[in-house]
């Protein structure tokens, strides 16, 4: 995920946003290739971009923070990231999440207070989306691949993931317009929910 500064790029190495919540049917199942998931949470199209969803803040990767939640793009402090995350949470309905999207390169898991660790998606720079739930790689149905997704069909480990991300990296079939790429990066996914 990149946005475009007034001298450079910057890269989003954080992201929190208000997206649905979304449970698989057969046609998805179908396109992805990834079946017998209650839920799905992810970086992808299917939790993201439907009417509802909500933008509330980036983190950049010079460490500073960019208010998105009307729109504005305006850097803010922590105090005031925090604060959006918290009316965020206030205002959640019962059929939407709170995803913190955090970009990885180690096995480190951060605890976020509040929220559940999910799992690592790959987001796919190339192409966009999540390369699992948007791109529909042909290998989605490889059962070395399938046996490494948990219950909200994420990769349950950083080094499963990092093995994905390598098929992903390498392909050069359609899906990467004949081209090898090596944009898809690693990330952590959280999310809270409102408890009945």
């Amino acid at each position: 995920m990149i946005i475009w500064g007034e001298d450079r790029v910057f890269e989003i190495i954080k992201d929190l946003f208000v997206g649905i919540r979304f449970f698989p049917n057969k046609k998805f199942e179908e396109y992805t290739g990834i079946v017998g998931k209650k839920e799905i949470v992810t970086l992808g199209h299917c939790c993201k971009f439907k009417s509802d969803f909500r933008e509330i803040f980036y983190q950049l990767d010079d460490e500073s923070l960019l208010d998105v939640s009307s729109l504005k793009y305006e850097y803010i402090s922590k105090d005031t990231a925090i604060a959006l995350c918290e009316n965020a949470k206030s205002t959640l309905g019962s059929d939407e999440q709170l995803i913190c999207a955090q970009f990885c390169d180690s096995n480190e898991i951060p605890d976020y207070a509040g929220f559940e660790f999910c799992g690592y998606d790959i987001h796919h720079d190339y192409e966009g989306g999540s390369a699992l739930y948007d791109i529909g790689y042909p290998f989605n149905k490889d059962k070395d691949i399938l046996d490494k997704l948990n219950e909200y069909g994420l990769f349950a480990t950083y080094e499963y993931a990092q093995y994905f991300k390598s098929k992903v990296d390498a392909d050069d079939t359609i899906f990467n317009d004949g081209e090898p790429t090596d944009d898809s990066r690693i990330f952590g996914l959280w999310r809270y929910i409102k408890q009945n």
